[in-house]
C-alpha cells in the first residue's frame, strides 16, 4: 500500500493481515515445489507468472527487519560470474595488501556512510513497513555495490548479469569493456543455491538481501557475508566459451553496462570519494582512534601517498535531494508494490 506519511511524503506500508507473514530468507530458499516461473500471490494463491515478472518476495532478515529476495523464489539458484577462474572467492577488503590501504578503505567507507545517512533514501526507506517489520540498509552491501572495499562477495539472481561480469574486463578508470582477446581471460560461471551454502557453512554464511538503490536492483544483486570462509567449493563451476561474439552480444544486451551501472547521484558521490585525494580530518582522527594509531604519524603517511587531511565533507544538495525523492516516488515505491507477500498457510510452507 502506497500512502502518505505525516510529512506528506509518499511511503510504503503493508499493514498486518490475517494469515500473512514474512518468511526467513533461509526458509524461502528451502522451497523446491512449484513449476518454473510459479509463485505465491499476495493473497496466498499459487499462480503461474512469467519469470520476468517474478520480481521477488519479502523476507525477514532479522528481528523486526524486512528485505527483498529478488527473482522467483521457487527457482532458487544464485550466480556469480568472473572473467578468470581464481583459486578462491575472496572479498575486496581481504585482498588489500597493507595497513595503509585498509585505513584508506575505512576512511572512504565512513565518508560515504556519513553522506548516505543524510539522503532521502536512508531517511525515507527506513520507515517503510511490511507487516510488523521495518526496512534497514546493510552498509557493507552498499559499500560492495558502489565500489568501496568490503568483506562481502557479489552474487546475483540473474544469469545474464553473471554472464556480463564473466565476459567483460575493467580498465583503470573503472569502465567495462567486452573481452575480445581471451589470452589472459577465462570466463567462468558459478552456480549454487543459498540453501546449499547454508547447509555447508550454516553458521558462517549470511545471505544479504536486496538494497533499495538503483544499482543493486538493476543487477538483481545479493551479497554474501562470507566471514572469511571460502565458498567456492560449494558452487558448481562452468567454463564458458571463449568467444568474442558472446562477449559483445552480452555487452550490448546491457547497453554497454549502462543498464547495470545507471548514472545516479549515489554512484557519482561514491566515485568522487573513491577518486579524491582529500580525506575528512575528523574521520581520519576517528579511524586512527579506533585502530590505536598515532594520528600525527598517519597524517604524515597520508602526505607521502599524496593524500591530504582536510575539512572536505560530502553533502546532499537541494537539487540532489529533490532528484532522490522523485526517484523514490517513481521507481522504488512502484518496484516494492510488485513484490509478493506470501500467505502463511500449509500450501505456502510446503507441508
Amino acid at each position: 500500500m502506497i500512502t502518505y506519511n505525516n510529512e506528506n511524503a509518499l511511503t510504503f506500508i503493508i499493514p498486518p493481515q490475517q494469515g500473512c507473514s514474512i518468511p526467513d530468507i533461509d526458509e524461502v530458499q528451502s522451497y523446491s515445489f512449484g513449476g518454473y516461473g510459479s509463485g505465491i500471490s499476495f493473497i496466498g494463491v499459487q499462480q503461474n507468472i512469467p519469470q520476468v515478472l517474478a520480481l521477488g518476495t519479502f523476507v525477514k532478515i532479522a528481528s523486526g527487519k524486512w528485505g527483498v529476495l529478488l527473482g522467483d523464489e521457487f527457482q532458487p539458484q544464485v550466480y556469480r560470474g568472473q572473467n578468470k577462474d581464481f583459486p578462491s572467492f575472496s572479498s575486496s577488503f581481504a585482498r588489500l595488501e597493507n595497513d595503509f590501504s585498509r585505513m584508506i578503505a575505512w576512511i572512504q567507507r565512513k565518508e560515504f556512510k556519513s553522506f548516505f545517512i543524510k539522503t532521502p533514501y536512508y531517511t525515507r526507506c527506513r520507515e517503510f513497513s511490511v507487516l510488523d517489520c521495518k526496512y534497514d540498509f546493510d552498509f557493507e552491501a552498499i559499500f560492495q555495490h558502489y565500489g568501496f572495499k568490503s568483506s562481502y562477495i557479489d552474487i546475483t539472481k540473474d544469469l545474464f548479469v553473471a554472464l556480463f561480469f564473466a565476459y567483460t574486463r575493467v580498465d583503470s578508470s573503472g569502465n567495462y569493456h567486452p573481452i575480445e582477446d581471451f589470452t589472459d581471460y577465462s570466463p567462468t560461471l558459478y552456480v549454487t543455491t543459498i540453501s546449499a551454502l547454508q547447509k555447508a557453512k550454516h553458521d558462517t554464511v549470511v545471505p544479504i538481501s536486496l538494497q533499495m538503490l538503483h544499482r543493486p536492483i538493476n543487477q538483481m544483486a545479493m551479497a554474501l557475508n562470507v566471514n572469511d570462509a571460502d565458498l567456492k567449493p560449494f558452487f558448481c563451476k562452468y567454463e564458458l566459451p571463449k568467444d568474442s561474439h558472446i562477449s559483445i552480444d552480452i555487452y550490448q544486451k546491457f547497453k554497454q553496462g549502462k543498464n547495470l551501472f545507471q548514472k545516479e547521484p549515489v554512484a557519482d558521490i561514491a566515485n568522487e570519494i573513491l577518486n579524491s585525494k582529500k580525506v575528512n580530518n575528523t574521520i581520519v582522527k576517528m579511524i586512527c582512534a579506533e585502530n590505536e594509531i598515532d594520528v600525527d604519524i598517519f597524517t604524515e603517511e597520508l602526505k607521502t601517498h599524496g593524500y591530504e587531511a582536510s575539512d572536505v565533507e560530502w553533502s546532499v544538495g537541494e537539487d540532489v535531494r529533490i532528484f532522490m525523492n522523485d526517484e523514490i516516488d517513481r521507481y522504488i515505491l512502484p518496484f516494492l508494490d510488485k513484490i509478493l507477500l506470501r500467505r502463511n498457510s500449509s500450501v505456502a510452507r510446503g507441508i
